[in-house]
């Protein structure tokens, strides 16, 4: 099951606040650091979720310069993205889902420093349903997956409570919160059935008629190779397991939250 790393803000320079001047670098605005490298696997125990860093005190003053700038940076890195998956598997382009969810994984952590609650539910929606539509076009590379959808889940629970200094959500926010996270968590369940299909152990008859041809139907003497086979299809249930365990976890904070405040 998943564990949570120990709290570490990434190296980000502040989001600009009216006394700050901003960052001579990205623009002019602000740079991110780059997400630590995501697992190849989900096995028992070996996915850690990276936490949220810490936003600041106060908001972005709405209509500000800082505000502006902001959204400029915004709305550029979503468009570098929205490019790069168009050229996918071509130069410049995504070649496997780990790297457009680690370009969202920093845009999602801006955000969240931002502490600017009518500019994270926007953009936090329009990131949400941008993978989800991504999810279908590379095989699934669960860590960054898993990573992502666990910052979006913590945002949306966030906002949808209204812990966000006295900030609510509106109905139709939610309405569309609840919309993305029922697509995206039906989603990932069709990816996973996918790609289990596709690499599907052979069926338990199949391996039983292997195992008696191997062994002798009256032969108490085991083949060793036929043995370590077997005890490492145990290796293969945990991970399944887990895997499994890792998709019930998909938005399950916001969908709980969200379900009641709507009614089911």
């Amino acid at each position: 099951m998943a564990t949570s790393t120990p709290d570490a803000s990434p190296t980000v320079h502040d989001v600009n606040h009216p006394d700050q001047a901003p960052p001579q670098s990205a623009g002019g605005f602000l740079t991110s650091a780059p997400s630590s490298p995501g697992l190849s696997t989900v096995s028992p125990g070996t996915l850690q979720y990276r936490p949220l860093p810490k936003p600041h005190e106060q908001p972005l003053r709405s209509g500000s310069r800082q505000e502006s700038n902001f959204i400029r940076y915004l709305d550029n890195d979503l468009l570098t993205i929205s490019r790069k998956f168009a050229k996918q598997s071509l130069p410049g382009g995504y070649t496997t889902m780990a790297e457009p969810a680690a370009d969202m994984e920093k845009l999602v952590d801006l955000l969240w420093i931002s502490s600017t609650p009518w500019l994270q539910v926007q953009y936090l929606l329009n990131i949400a349903n941008t993978f989800n539509d991504y999810l279908a076009s590379f095989p699934p590379d669960w860590p960054p997956i898993f990573q992502l959808l666990d910052k979006l889940d913590r945002c949306f629970y966030d906002l949808v409570v209204g812990t966000s200094r006295g900030w609510k959500m509106s109905m139709t926010e939610k309405v569309r919160v609840k919309g993305i996270i029922e697509r995206t968590r039906l989603h990932v369940v069709q990816r996973a059935e996918l790609y289990r299909d596709e690499e599907q152990p052979p069926d338990i008859d199949d391996r039983h008629e292997r195992m008696e041809r191997e062994w002798g139907s009256g032969d108490d003497e085991r083949n060793d190779s036929s043995f370590e086979l077997d005890m490492d299809d145990g290796g293969e249930d945990d991970e399944d397991l887990d895997l499994q365990m890792e998709i019930s976890r998909v938005y399950s904070r916001t969908m709980e939250e969200v379900g009641e405040r709507l009614g089911g």
